[in-house]
């Protein structure tokens, strides 16, 4: 707009394509008409580049999930880190799909990848034997990693997850991985006759719910036997100690589980035990270290369960991990999830769930006591 001799109003607008909304610049110029007419066009390029979201760089999947290892060390669980990156490099990274560009992953790519999953043959790690495919439950794993790489490079450039129309796996049936009740008195009671110098490492486990990384991490120093609490600050990976938990707990932000008195008195007993063998492991003040006074790189519990379990006739068989599922089990009876939640350290209910197993009985008496009132107390055990 002329506003007089050789002085212009200059508007230019356009519209944010992101929000759909209007913008304007409005400047007065003391110029000819046709520097206003060349003002305006500059002004309206300047104005469109900056309501354009800038498209970020493209880039491989294989690079982007390098980047994304590499950027979760330290934030995640060293044998939980190691396991990814094993994943990529063994069954994603050496694949088609580890080629493409982030934003070029369809569908049908991760439907072939899947499909080669499903058919792939495990290492055959004697001679003559018969290679057979991998596990359900392992591709299913090996997807939930390329999903999660995804969901990173999707979150970052802005476009939609393949994944999302992708139909999962399905996991295998959990295997019977707990104790009930009477079964885990009796592996306690076993341990304690025929293993003591395990007992305080299951009696501890069982009733904390402790990742073995957790317990075999554990210092004298985190039993707070005048608070009735244990601090839960470290964990150690195949001997390799971590100032930070699965959790990121930590001795500035600890967790903090429950000390019962049975279980004070078996870490009691325990010490006197390493004190008069001048256990070797005292030295760093570790409670359950090797005879070397090193961390563990396995999990003996495994062999001293799988012993308690044959001797005491129980129903299945149960790992080092047994304890905690066990745990959880017995906690989430007497107590709210967030309470449990909060003990084992489980970071959502989801998770959480994964470690619950009501029993029969436990559903029969909780239809029992939500439809006895509704039908006039006509519901009751066995002939009534």
């Amino acid at each position: 707009m002329k506003l007089g001799t050789n002085r212009y109003n200059i508007r230019v607008r356009a519209t944010c394509p992101r929000t759909g909304y209007r913008k304007e610049v409005e400047r007065v110029r003391e110029c000819t008409l046709t520097e206003a007419r060349a003002l305006q066009r500059q002004w309206r390029d300047e104005l469109i580049a900056s309501l354009t979201k800038p498209r970020a760089e493209r880039v491989r999947m294989r690079d982007f999930a390098r980047s994304w290892l590499d950027g979760k060390q330290g934030l995640i669980k060293l044998g939980t880190a190691k396991h990814f990156a094993s994943i990529w490099d063994l069954h994603i990274g050496c694949e088609p799909i580890a080629d493409l560009w982030t934003d070029e992953v369809r569908p049908d790519d991760v439907e072939q990848w899947l499909a080669h999953m499903r058919t792939k043959l495990m290492p055959v790690r004697k001679h003559g034997a018969k290679p057979k495919p991998y596990r359900a439950s392992f591709v299913r794993e090996t997807y939930l990693v390329l999903r999660q790489i995804l969901r990173a490079a999707c979150a970052r450039a802005g476009f939609a997850n393949p994944c999302d129309v992708v139909k999962a796996p399905k996991p295998q049936r959990p295997r019977n991985n707990f104790l009930r009740a009477d079964e885990a008195a009796k592996v306690l009671a076993w341990v304690r006759e025929h293993e003591p110098q395990w007992y305080a490492a299951v009696i501890l486990s069982l009733t904390t719910g402790l990742r073995w990384s957790e317990l075999s991490a554990l210092k004298f120093s985190d039993v707070r036997e005048s608070e009735e609490l244990i601090y839960v600050v470290r964990n150690q990976y195949r001997g390799i100690v971590q100032d930070t938990t699965k959790n990121g707990e930590s001795e500035e932000d600890p967790r903090v589980v429950p000390l019962l008195p049975e279980v004070a008195a078996a870490l009691r007993e325990h010490r006197q035990t390493l004190i008069r063998g001048q256990h070797k492991g005292l030295t760093g003040g570790w409670i359950f270290a090797t005879a070397n006074g090193t961390m563990h790189k396995s999990v003996p519990l495994c062999d001293v369960l799988a012993r308690a379990c044959a001797a005491v006739g129980t129903r299945h068989r149960i790992s080092g991990h047994g304890l905690r599922h066990t745990a959880v089990d017995t906690l989430r009876r007497s107590t709210s999830s967030l309470i449990s939640r909060s003990i084992v350290g489980h970071a959502s209910d989801r998770m959480h769930d994964r470690y619950s197993h009501p029993d029969e009985q436990e559903l029969i008496d909780a239809a029992r006591t939500a439809f006895t009132p509704l039908l006039g107390g006509q519901v009751g055990g066995s002939g009534s």
